[in-house]
């Protein structure tokens, strides 16, 4: 009798005499794999072998199932197209899995090494196959199989080059440079350095010797009986509390463990580590009184990779007292932290890298979790990461000025007499650099006397963009090496006194003033991507379409750009004056929400990625449906790194881009990889100057170069 609903065969209980419940099914009889009428499936096409730990940690996990010919849930193949780490060659002949853990799975699932196949973003990917119960031999002039570099999935492809994946000492270079803190000279780009590059850190001998004198200070205060905030009493608006002296110990513990309010996603590995070496950095400017152990400590956590886990909300900008505590907590042995891949308690995290929980000092509690940690460390990589949006906006619009065969007079050096402003210049010279060698420079290229203001002024809206930048940079370069805890300990002379240094707020009005300038380069770069797409402004067939219909075209391309403006827009807001709060019984009546404004800079990069590569898709249509020419040095390259991910477009129907391919590529890096092999890299964050005019031998150096080109839209009295 078939059961309901399924057509397998099932028996039935028989039926209890006196009972009038009906019968309960038993389980489906199972047919045996040995039956000739149930094919033996290929196991691999539905269940992924668990990956290992070196695996989970750069690619995510790598379980999943997958059926024959649809889509693979896993995630692998974008996690792996995602992934920066280069892969290295496998070892010539090499047979059987990476390693023991992947071994004893296809034992267990009785799978053997299949042909290669291509993978995602260039990288191999293994076939799993069912292993028969009989070795077979292998063909005649067979080759061995190589293991690839992540997690396997079932694909079809050419066979590329064998790869082994990358393990965990490709994360973490064994080599790395040395960062010297001296609580006065240190840059943004040495805490990227050690937050990215996995730089070692260290303390100078001059600043240990401020630290201990400092700490004698603290000692002596304590010792006299007087009463000093956050010393020896209470906190916030319970600072007219005393503390016992049988009880600091006591109290600088449960001032690290009652922070309790952050919540939200941890931050990710980089933003920590740049946490801790911005607060380390503080500590050795001596203003806080800790002694050089605690340092010490937060140094042993930075050089032997434990990164506690560190939610990111929770702050106001007036000391970020819940995400340092999350840091604190791992340092007196509780909490939690990431090592080696792996989540475990703050005591155990210390004790697998030969570390024990220090015990508090007092006034060290204040000094570990009153710091500004989230707005200087992740604002130093937020920074970091917009000069390189800065560049790619320039090497978009490039590309769209050959697109629409624009002028280039509005990059003529000679401009820079009457407008020597050092952003304006600076964005000028590079649009020169990537322009370089392209057909636009030629005599008649181009098409407009003058045209839109998108085009016209993107070096005057992009210069401001680095103006803004370089304001940023110094502004938070200056509060790195500040002392900003509260109470101060002056040295000199050997008090400590009350201040308001943990205030942030002008750090939040140059970030606040970065987002608008961003807002405002993506706005023009919107308003190029609209004059491409229509054909009164480009020359060009409407919506870039090879053949006019109602379907054709890259229409909604230009909507989603529109979109991505307003959003912008919305993201550019002002947040420092958004505290409105009464906290600490009115005590903290004031914020300047650093935090906040980092991170709505780090949400409008990320957008800014997207816009960036639209255009590019976009301008290299256009490049292609006019055909005028040679492209420049730097926007070449550009063209090729399009092309790479979307094809183009001359049939809707079969045209298949890889759009998010190319936003990935963009965000990566690999953008402005390629574009540096032609027009050089991009300035070094430190080399932005601050707003201003450019010194008389940089105007020099201009008007020298101004005739090396002829440019368009120029008019001489001789008449040439």
């Amino acid at each position: 009798m078939p059961a309901a609903g399924g057509g397998r065969r099932c028996r039935r209980r028989p039926p209890v005499p006196g009972s009038a419940r009906p019968p309960r099914p038993l389980r489906p009889l199972r047919r045996r794999w040995g039956d000739r009428r149930t094919p033996r499936p290929n196991r691999s096409a539905y269940r992924l072998p668990q990956a290992t730990a070196a695996d989970r940690l750069v690619h995510g996990s790598a379980r999943g199932v997958r059926r024959p010919g649809g889509p693979d849930p896993s995630g692998l193949p974008e996690a792996a197209a995602r992934s920066r780490l280069p892969a290295r060659p496998a070892a010539e002949g090499a047979g059987g899995l990476p390693d023991e853990g992947l071994r004893r799975q296809a034992r267990r699932h009785r799978l053997r090494p299949g042909p290669v196949a291509a993978g995602v973003g260039g990288r191999a990917c293994s076939l799993f196959e069912s292993r028969p119960r009989r070795p077979r031999r292998p063909a005649a002039g067979s080759t061995p199989v190589a293991w690839s570099g992540h997690p396997p999935f079932v694909t079809n492809g050419p066979r590329p080059p064998p790869t082994r994946r990358a393990t965990v000492s490709a994360v973490i270079p064994p080599v790395r440079r040395l960062v010297e803190l001296t609580g006065k000279d240190l840059t943004v780009d040495e805490v990227v350095g050690v937050a990215r590059g996995q730089a070692r850190v260290t303390i100078s001998d001059e600043a240990l010797g401020r630290v201990r004198r400092a700490r004698d200070v603290v000692d002596r205060v304590l010792a006299s009986g007087e009463a000093v905030y956050g010393l020896n009493t209470g906190l916030g608006s319970f600072y007219r509390y005393r503390i016992p002296p049988e009880q600091l110990e006591r109290f600088s513990f449960a001032t690290v463990a009652d922070q309790m309010s952050s919540y939200g996603r941890p931050l990710p590995t980089d933003v920590v580590r740049a946490m801790m070496v911005t607060r380390a950095n503080g500590m050795a400017k001596a203003g806080v009184g800790v002694r050089r152990e605690l340092i010490q400590l937060l140094l042993d956590l930075l050089n032997r990779d434990v990164h506690p886990v560190v939610r990111e909300v929770g702050s106001v900008g007036q000391g970020d007292l819940s995400e340092m505590s999350d840091i604190g907590k791992v340092l007196i042995g509780i909490g939690r932290a990431e090592v080696g891949g792996k989540v475990l308690p703050g005591r155990e995290a210390l004790a697998s890298v030969g570390l024990e929980p220090i015990a508090l000092a007092p006034k060290e509690a204040l000094g570990l979790i009153s710091a500004n940690g989230v707005t200087l460390g992740r604002g130093s990589l937020v920074l970091h990461d917009v000069a390189d949006i800065v560049d790619w906006l320039q090497v978009s619009a490039a590309l769209s000025l050959e697109g629409f065969a624009g002028n280039l007079s509005i990059i003529h050096p000679g401009a820079a007499r009457l407008q020597p402003q050092i952003g304006l210049n600076a964005a000028a010279a590079r649009l020169r650099e990537l322009l370089d060698g392209s057909y636009l420079w030629e005599p008649g290229a181009a098409r407009n006397l003058q045209d839109p203001l998108s085009f016209r002024c993107a070096p005057r809206v992009h210069g401001a963009l680095y103006d803004a930048l370089a304001y940023a940079r110094s502004t938070l370069e200056s509060e790195l090496n500040a002392a900003s805890d509260n109470p101060l300990v002056v040295v000199e002379e050997g008090t400590i006194i009350s201040v308001g240094h943990f205030d942030v707020t002008g750090v939040t009005m140059a970030f606040d003033l970065l987002r608008l300038a961003i807002a405002h380069a993506v706005k023009v770069a919107n308003e190029r991507v609209q004059k491409l797409l229509w054909n009164h402004f480009s020359g060009l067939p409407s919506a870039l379409a090879v053949e006019q219909g109602p379907t054709n075209g890259l229409k909604p391309m230009g909507r989603w750009c529109a979109a991505l403006t307003a959003e912008a827009r919305s993201l550019a807001n002002p947040v420092s004056l958004d505290y409105g709060g009464q906290v600490a019984e009115g005590l903290e009546d004031h914020a300047s929400m650093g935090p906040l404004s980092v991170r709505r800079t780090h949400s409008l990069g990320a957008l800014t990625h997207r816009i960036i590569a639209y255009e590019l898709i976009i301008a290299a249509q256009a490049v292609d449906m006019r055909g005028s020419g040679p492209l420049g040095q730097g926007t070449a390259r550009a063209y090729e790194k399009v092309r790479e991910h979307v094809p183009v477009l001359r049939d809707v129907a079969q045209w298949e881009p890889d759009v998010e391919g190319l936003v990935e590529a963009v965000a990566a890096g690999e953008l402005g990889t390629l574009v540096a092999t032609g027009a050089g890299s991009r300035r070094e964050l430190s080399e932005h100057a601050g707003p201003g005019s450019l010194p008389e031998a940089a105007l020099t150096e201009l008007d020298e170069s101004a005739a090396a080109h002829t440019y368009p839209g120029t008019a001489s009295a001789s008449g040439g």
